[in-house]
């Protein structure tokens, strides 16, 4: 088992994204993969609690947000959270939802990362409606990795906040004894 969050092997496309027809195209590709989530939980599939992943026309292109390439093969996420849970499981196939941690210690490294990653797209995306500068709607841009407001007079671009955090250890070395 590998260590979540460190298998992510994804190429962003952080040029191409910009071209709005070439992020269509992808999600048009067959190849194309989705993953659903519901309120940041993952939707799943048989006892083991497999990640469900679609295709593209499963969800419709207005709600992904893409990830980027794998190995060639476009990634997508959807975010389904203005469905009811039962119509999301119903769009999806999907037999459950599931926190998206209690899934990292059954997946690969590669598919803890990927899914972590489309989590935090889509919760950004979806608190991000609005700027925060004018208060104007913001639309999605550059394949959701992006945001814009759209006021004329504001026009701001949106990015997702990236908080690293530090995990540090103090310890004092106690006096020698005499």
């Amino acid at each position: 088992m590998g260590i979540p969050y460190a298998g992510f092997g994804i190429n962003r496309v952080s040029s191409e994204r910009e071209d709005a027809a070439w992020v269509t195209a992808r999600a048009a590709d067959p190849s194309a993969r989705v993953l659903p989530l519901w309120r940041d939980q993952a939707l799943v599939t048989g006892d083991t609690a497999a990640l469900r992943v679609l295709q593209a026309d499963d969800v419709g292109q207005s709600r992904l947000v893409l990830l980027g390439l794998k190995d060639e093969v476009p990634w997508f996420a959807a975010d389904l959270s203005d469905l009811t849970r039962q119509d999301a499981l119903d769009v999806t196939a999907a037999d459950d939802t599931a926190d998206t941690r209690s899934l990292f210690p059954t997946l690969p490294a590669e598919h803890a990362a990927l899914l972590a990653y489309a989590r935090g797209l889509l919760y950004w995306n979806r608190h991000q409606r609005f700027c925060g500068r004018c208060g104007s709607a913001a639309e999605p841009r550059n394949g959701g990795l992006l945001r814009a407001c759209t006021s004329t007079e504001c026009g701001v671009l949106l990015f997702p906040r990236i908080e690293p955090a530090v995990i540090a250890l103090v310890e004092t070395i106690a006096p020698a004894q005499r």
